[in-house]
């Protein structure tokens, strides 16, 4: 029986990697099917991340905000304005509090914080992502008979611009950042308490048991 190319040079990598881009409008139909049938885990992995952030020895967040130079219209240091319990807090709410865990920096506007979604959504991104290059590995294997290692992976990907024209025909986004699953999994309003009360279906926790 004939087995699957293994070995794999840059000249083919270059080759699927065209054919990709030529057939930029099937990957995008692959991206799209693999953030659908993946949404519990994308949820869950967004859920899963908000609720390490979460202490429940205190039920409550310190609410912050910016004080304001009405002169200059420029923001300044952040004050603590109140706390809130984790009821009345929602996923998105807490998405885009300032993440006081991080040293806030200066642009035209005054002093800048990042945002608790930043860390969140570099992190989605990362597990996001090796979902949907699976699905694509499986399709350019099956087209070329082949067998990639993840360094022909990594490769390939990187050879069609992380699959940029595909994404022209995609209805999803490059970047599947916090603020995009959070809508698209239908958990904006989930209040902090219910994170924390949250069963899941999934083995997310498990597979971070060991980080």
């Amino acid at each position: 029986m004939y087995e699957p190319e293994t070995n794999i040079s840059e000249e083919d990598l270059e080759l699927y990697a065209d054919y990709a881009v030529e057939h930029a409008a099937e990957i995008a139909k692959i991206i799209e099917q693999a953030v659908e049938t993946n949404k519990v885990r994308f949820k869950e992995y967004l859920i899963f991340m908000i609720w390490c952030d979460l202490d429940d020895d205190t039920d409550k967040v310190t609410i912050y905000d910016p004080y304001y130079d009405e002169e200059s219209g420029k923001l300044g240091e952040m004050h603590e304005d109140h706390t809130a319990t984790y009821d009345e807090v929602t996923v998105k709410d807490f998405l885009d509090f300032p993440d006081m865990s991080q040293r806030p920096y200066y642009n035209q506007y005054g002093l800048c914080y990042h945002l608790n979604s930043e860390y969140i959504s570099y992190k989605l991104y990362d597990y996001t992502y090796q979902y949907i290059l699976k699905d694509i590995k499986k399709y350019i294997e099956d087209v070329f008979y082949i067998q990639m290692t993840d360094d022909d992976l990594h490769e390939f990907a990187f050879l069609t611009d992380s699959f940029d024209e595909s994404y022209s025909y995609c209805k999803m986004p490059p970047l599947l950042d916090a603020e995009f699953i959070a809508d698209y999994t239908g958990i904006n309003d989930m209040t902090l308490r219910e994170v924390m009360d949250y069963e899941f279906e999934t083995n997310i926790e498990n597979e971070f048991s060991d980080d």
